[in-house]
């Protein structure tokens, strides 16, 4: 009857079930025995493998540069990062941002431009503005209603 009982263990401990990491919410399929000492490390918290690497790594970087940190201060610090990341907008808004980003960037370095034809000067109203032909062609027409569809 023992042994039934120890096979019984046995065998539910090596059962594959999924399991979420509670810290990039990325789910996978692991072993109940895995899981559970996964969450005897990490203070209950169930935390995939890359995670894991993650909190060790803040582990060593903390005890590089200022002191040493628990593995529940490291913890925490990775689960703020991921919970960020999950956060951040869409890939399409975050691509858009980062392309203003390098814009305004190169517009408050005042890098000079990549030319490679002659390089001409924007054509302007009479105020001085730069005409929207410079944006979309059709410089040299005198105005720039000709040059928006359906313009006089």
């Amino acid at each position: 009857m023992t042994v039934n009982l120890m096979v019984i263990t046995e065998s539910k401990t090596s059962e594959i079930e999924f399991a979420r990491c509670e810290c990039c919410r990325m789910k996978e399929e692991y072993t109940a025995a895995y899981i559970e000492s996964v969450r005897c490390l990490y203070a209950g918290i169930f935390i995939c493998g890359l995670c894991s690497e993650a909190v060790k790594y803040e582990i060593f970087r903390w005890g590089k540069k200022k002191r040493q940190i628990s593995i529940d201060e490291a913890l925490a610090i990775h689960m703020k990062f991921c919970g960020e990341f999950i956060a951040s907008p869409s890939p399409t808004v975050d691509f858009i941002s980062v392309v203003g980003d390098i814009f305004r960037r190169r517009l408050i370095l005042n890098l000079p431009r990549v030319v490679t034809s002659a390089e001409l000067l924007p054509p302007t109203v009479d105020g001085g503005e730069v005409c929207a032909t410079a944006v979309i062609g059709g410089a040299g027409t005198g105005s720039c209603l000709p040059a928006l569809p359906g313009g006089a």
